[in-house]
């Protein structure tokens, strides 16, 4: 009977960054393939956080969007990272959103499966990780359950479905969504959404 039941989550879901018990917990919803998410990933790593060291708490939450259809092969990359050595994670991540021009659909439509997974195994080598590393966790298993990260991408999609998060970006604050907080913002209007909750 019990293995019949659809598998919980060994840990939080999530790739945290910051300290654990910061007093802003803030949870946000990615697309790899997303220009406002690689917008609001920028924003928040390179000026927000180090604005606010210390206060707050990041997770990176992966929120697949399934009409760009490759978002899901790049996700699987970064869990694939994460699995291998999760202290890669967010430098991977930052080198995804870096090269998104050279994944949007019509750069990827006349690729493979594969081939996609060879480009991202490639880009994997830029934080020290071996490709063959990584195309090992990617490759289609001979079972029903895909390769060894589909079972993390099924929590993760999971997770965001339960929660009802449709877009990316989506943000957030102390498990609450933030209808407001935008992918444009300054660090100064993070700043001023955020400093009331420190008080």
């Amino acid at each position: 009977m019990a293995s019949n039941w659809p598998p919980l989550p060994k840990q939080s879901i999530g790739t945290p960054l910051g300290p654990p018990g910061a007093p802003i917990q803030m949870e946000v919803f990615l697309d790899y393939c997303c220009p406002f998410s690689k917008k609001a990933f920028f924003i928040l790593m390179d000026q927000v956080l180090p604005a606010m060291e210390g206060k707050i708490c990041f997770y990176f939450q992966h929120q697949i969007q399934p009409w760009h259809p490759q978002s899901t092969l790049l996700h699987e990359a970064a869990l694939a990272v994460k699995q291998i050595n999760p202290d890669k994670f967010y430098p991977y991540s930052r080198i995804l959103f870096e090269n998104l021009d050279n994944f949007i659909d019509q750069k990827v439509y006349q690729k493979s499966r594969k081939e996609l997974y060879e480009q991202l195994a490639k880009l994997a080598k830029e934080v020290g990780i071996e490709s063959e590393q990584v195309l090992k966790k990617l490759e289609i298993l001979d079972t029903k359950e895909g390769n060894e990260v589909t079972a993390d991408l099924k929590l993760s999609i999971r997770y965001a479905r339960q929660l009802d998060i449709h877009v990316s970006p989506t943000f957030m604050i102390n498990r609450m969504k933030d209808p407001v907080a935008s992918s444009s913002w300054s660090v100064h209007e993070w700043k001023e959404r955020l400093n009331p909750l420190l008080s």
